[in-house]
């Protein structure tokens, strides 16, 4: 699923992405908060929903051990 231009993602079918998918919230992210990272996973088919401690907006970089990790469990759940 992509959005059209302009589409605004509350708006989004997200009940049409059909691939495996892991949303990443940061604890402290002032940006996405986590009410809002919690309903894209739940409309998410199958989604896992992880939240990086001591993290804010940019997870990879404020925690990237565990931002690695949570690709790994992505990757080993896709090669299963």
């Amino acid at each position: 699923y992509s959005l059209e231009e302009g589409e605004d993602i509350g708006n989004a079918d997200l009940s049409a992405i059909a691939v495996p998918t892991a949303v990443v919230a940061g604890a402290e992210d002032q940006v996405a908060p986590r009410a809002a990272m919690d309903a894209l996973a739940s409309g998410i088919p199958g989604a896992q929903m992880r939240v990086i401690s001591d993290a804010g907006h940019l997870t990879a970089l404020e925690q990237p051990e565990t931002f690695a990790e949570v690709l790994r469990e992505l990757v080993e759940r896709i090669s299963a």
